[in-house]
């Protein structure tokens, strides 16, 4: 509420100075309330862009924090018995703005790499990746918690946990022994 009055008490004075002042003082008056707010206009068109050019990405990924919040939810409540509400808003907090950091850092490499296509889509796809698995691999963990391990399989779940430590997408391959599907 504070920052509310003073927000307010900012444009009456230098509308007051703009309808009573002097001269420079009225020039000064008009300046600030002019570029305040384009400062946040230009901040907000920005992440507007961005996030018009990452909507779908986006969406995936706060849709599989939402999963992964409910599942956490039930596996903290009932299996592990260690729920508290402080715990559980500050863990859905904290992922949802170590998503958003963690893409927008990422960004910043796909970007001084867009020179270069071939490495630029690379990491694209890399990123994008890294970013969506943090969530997801977490639901599919407490999913695979609530099931006794039966779902997602637990190949599946090595291969996720090798990728999150090297970060090489060659995990997701299928080897030799996948390929082979014979049952002799």
């Amino acid at each position: 509420m504070k920052i509310l009055i003073k927000i307010l008490r900012f444009f009456v004075n230098n509308l007051n100075c703009i309808h009573s002042g002097v001269g420079f003082d009225k020039v000064i008056a008009a300046f600030k309330i002019a570029a305040v707010p384009a400062i946040f206009v230009s901040i907000f068109e920005g992440l507007s862009e961005w996030y018009i050019v990452n909507q779908w990405f986006m969406i995936f990924v706060f849709y599989a924090i939402a999963i992964d919040h409910i599942l956490g939810t039930i596996v903290h409540a009932f299996v592990k018995k260690d729920f508290t509400f402080k715990k559980n808003a500050m863990g859905f907090v904290m992922k949802i703005s170590i998503c958003i950091a963690g893409y927008s850092l990422f960004v910043m490499i796909h970007e001084i790499f867009k020179g270069i296509p071939f490495i630029a889509d690379y990491f694209k796809i890399l990123i994008q990746f890294i970013v969506f698995i943090w969530p997801a691999g977490s639901a599919m963990g407490n999913m695979s918690i609530l099931t006794g391990g039966k779902f997602p399989p637990i190949g599946w779940m090595k291969k996720l946990e090798r990728f999150q430590e090297n970060a090489d997408i060659n995990e997701f391959k299928i080897t030799k022994d996948e390929n082979n599907t014979d049952n002799t």
